[in-house]
């Protein structure tokens, strides 16, 4: 670099100050620019258009050039550009032909009796991106013309090779339909993302999953984690039954036989907690005891039943609970643990805790808990809720 540099500064979007009157001030002094943005609008075209209207009858030689990926820029402002070419010799304007490699600039260049001035950043020429938005910008300045003269090179290589194509009136026609359809588009796909957060949308969800699920063939498949879940279910009665039967017995018997129990189930990190409940295998044996009386109970019933024989043994929390209900009757009682919410929460996110806990979850709330899944169960087909939580569990490890 021959020059030194003499300031650069930051631009940000701020209350006092945004991207508007640095740009406002660089036009009024230069004598030639050099401008390639992304994306342009009417409303931040006409932030500057009074000031480039002014320039440009004052003798200034301007080159723009607008990228039409995405189709965001919009037609209005390629016409009023046009229409400024068409008035002023000394405009010239190019768009960016469709290719592989995405036009992103956000590049403001200028060149007046003091040297170069350059405006690079994240801020496109729309309203929102000069005034509006959350943006930042590098306002360079040099006492020399390299920083303009390497930007009018670059801009010189993109029309030689034909990435930049003059702005003419057809081509303002034609992409003019594109944007409307890419306009459509975009509004049939914020639509779809709204009602993505509604029931039908949540279930359309679960409904993908699933599908996804079936079609896989290894050990996490459904087809193999319904028969798992099955079984598991099985073995996890005989076990309840098994403690809920048995006589005091001594801290390892108990042991073995909670660590089949807790074989039977699928939440997450229940043998964390396996020594713990053991020190009180006497009140969690009663609970069994009464677990097996809830069958034909309403979910919130049952639920504050179990868990207040559960209430003073530690590590006996929800997801045990819910656990032990749903063996005894997987057609009524959802498994409740981080999983199976997450898999309710969509759509519903403020409506149950992300990580349930005997402080967090009430009788109403599990019932509400069970009615949900239980509409969740009953749109995609499935026998109970072992096959849902399966859908869960699913979606939580394999698609999250």
């Amino acid at each position: 670099m021959n020059g030194a540099l003499r300031v650069a500064t930051l631009l940000l979007n701020e209350p006092t100050r945004t991207h508007k009157q640095p740009l406002v001030a660089a036009i009024e002094a230069s004598r030639a620019m050099e401008w390639l943005v992304a994306y342009m609008t009417a409303g931040g075209l006409r932030e500057l258009e009074q000031d480039l209207t002014a320039s440009l009858k004052g003798g200034a030689s301007v080159r723009i050039a607008v990228g039409l990926d995405e189709a965001v820029t919009e037609p209005q402002a390629l016409r009023i550009l046009h229409r400024l070419a068409r008035r002023h010799p000394t405009l010239q304007v190019y768009a960016a032909a469709e290719q592989t490699k995405t036009f992103h600039f956000k590049v403001y260049a200028f060149q007046n009796q003091e040297g170069s001035e350059v405006v690079v950043g994240s801020a496109n020429m729309t309203r929102p991106g000069l005034i509006e938005n959350h943006e930042a910008s590098v306002h360079l300045m040099h006492p020399g013309r390299e920083f303009f003269d390497r930007i009018s090179r670059h801009f010189d290589m993109l029309v030689e090779d034909k990435t930049l194509q003059e702005l003419t009136e057809p081509l303002i026609d034609q992409y003019a339909e594109r944007y409307e359809a890419y306009r459509l588009a975009r509004h049939l796909s914020k639509h779809r993302a709204r009602a993505a957060s509604e029931e039908s949308g949540r279930m359309a969800q679960l409904k993908e999953v699933l599908a996804i699920m079936s079609a896989d063939r290894t050990q996490h498949g459904f087809d193999h984690q319904r028969k798992l879940r099955r079984s598991g279910r099985q073995a996890a009665v005989r076990q309840i039954e098994l403690l809920a039967t048995s006589k005091e017995t001594s801290h390892a018997t108990f042991l073995a036989s909670y660590e089949a129990l807790l074989d039977g189930f699928h939440s997450g990190g229940l043998h964390r907690g396996k020594t713990t409940i053991a020190k009180h295998r006497a009140e969690f044996r009663q609970a069994m005891r009464v677990a097996l009386t809830l069958a034909k109970k309403s979910p919130s019933e049952a639920f504050e039943i179990l868990a207040k024989r559960c209430s003073s043994i530690r590590s006996a929390g929800i997801n045990v609970i819910t656990e032990v209900l749903h063996a005894i009757n997987p057609r009524k009682f959802a498994v409740m643990n981080q999983n199976s919410v997450a898999g309710i929460r969509i759509g519903h996110p403020n409506l149950f805790p992300a990580h349930p806990s005997k402080s967090s979850v009430s009788p109403n709330s599990y019932a509400l808990f069970c009615a949900h899944a239980e509409r969740a169960r009953s749109s995609l087909g499935l026998a109970d809720f072992g096959e849902l939580d399966a859908v869960f569990n699913y979606a939580y490890h394999h698609l999250g």
